[in-house]
C-alpha cells in the first residue's frame, strides 16, 4: 500500500506523523505518545472513509482525524483521476487549502507557530 506522511523529529526522538489520504498496515504505532493527523477525502474511493474507520484501532488515541468534505484521493496529489477514486465534489484547490489549513493548525501547538 503506497501512502504519504510526515515524520516530525525533535532533537532525538520523533515528534508526530501526519497521513494524507492514508492509514497504517499494521498496529505499530498503538502505543507510541507522539502527535498524529490522520486527513482523509469524504470521496476518497482508495483510502476509503471505512478503511479509515478500521485503521483507527492501529494508532494511538491522541490521533487527530480530519474528514474534508467532498474530497477524493486524487485531489490530495493534484495528480489527475485514479482508477477506483470517486469524483471530488469541491475544487481542487478548495481540498488543497483545507489540507494546508488542518496541517498549519496541527503544527501550531507542537511547534509554537506564529
Amino acid at each position: 500500500m503506497f501512502f504519504i506522511c510526515l515524520i516530525l523529529w525533535g532533537q532525538s526522538q520523533l515528534e508526530g506523523l501526519f497521513f494524507l489520504a492514508a492509514y497504517p498496515a499494521s498496529d505499530a504505532l498503538k502505543q507510541t505518545s507522539f502527535q498524529v493527523l490522520s486527513i482523509s477525502g469524504e470521496k476518497d474511493g482508495l483510502a476509503t472513509q471505512d478503511k479509515i474507520e478500521q485503521s483507527k484501532e492501529q494508532l494511538p488515541k491522541q490521533t487527530v482525524y480530519h474528514e474534508i468534505k467532498g474530497g477524493n484521493h486524487a485531489q490530495f496529489g493534484m495528480y489527475g483521476q485514479q482508477k477506483g477514486d470517486l469524483p471530488a465534489d469541491i475544487q481542487a484547490i478548495t481540498q488543497q487549502k483545507d489540507i494546508l489549513q488542518t496541517m498549519l493548525d496541527w503544527l501550531k501547538p507542537a511547534k509554537k507557530l506564529p
